[in-house]
């Protein structure tokens, strides 16, 4: 009795090294054509999963994706204009300027503009682009905020207007599993910088 039993698996495990086992929602015709029953599609001559019907295998497609769900938010990014000061010779040209504007340089001047912000765990920087606006005089400049506190050295504001001032971050970087550039949402701060004398 035992030794049937032996003999009806050892058939049985013959017969599947032989024949294989049927795949799920695959059908070989006679002609050797495969055919994929839904939720299988038809991909490199097998048929695989795809139960939200968007033509990709699910597997592969949770693996390619999964990298492009950043999210930042508002308290990511921190712009600190309260360490922002005058010098006494930028503030000194300003009254100058007001009172003579024909016999002095009333430009603006290059000052630190100080922010920082929190990058998502596996990245090591945000894009960002500091924004300074007024009636007299405008400009952009493009740094990166890494994980430390940053001072743009060069940030232009001018000493006889209001300065209002926007700083606009976003994540950027390529992803070498998908051969996408991915970019998540932009967050954005903005604050004023009052002139350096009165006016």
């Amino acid at each position: 009795m035992m030794e049937k039993y032996i003999i009806g698996l050892i058939l049985i495990a013959v017969a599947v090294i032989i024949f294989g086992v049927p795949q799920e929602g695959i059908d070989v015709q006679e002609d050797g054509t495969v055919t994929c029953t839904p939720p299988y599609i038809l991909h490199d001559g097998s048929c695989c999963l795809d139960q939200n019907a968007n033509g990709l295998c699910d597997g592969a497609e949770t693996q390619d994706t999964e990298p492009e769900g950043y999210i930042l938010k508002a308290e990511d990014l921190m712009l600190d204009l309260e360490r922002f000061n005058w010098t006494l010779h930028q503030t000194v040209s300003c009254t100058n300027c007001v009172k003579n504007p024909n016999l002095y340089n009333c430009n603006s001047f290059r000052q630190p503009l100080y922010y920082s912000c929190n990058i998502p765990e596996g990245q090591n920087k945000l894009s960002c682009t500091a924004t300074v606006s007024g009636p007299l005089y405008s400009d952009t400049i493009s740094k990166n905020c890494e994980r430390d506190n940053v001072a743009v050295n060069n940030f232009p504001v001018h000493p006889m207007q209001q300065n209002t001032v926007s700083l606009c971050c976003k994540l950027s970087f390529w992803n070498t599993i998908t051969g996408k550039q991915v970019e998540s949402n932009e967050i954005c701060k903005t604050g004023v910088i009052q002139p350096a004398c009165e006016l």
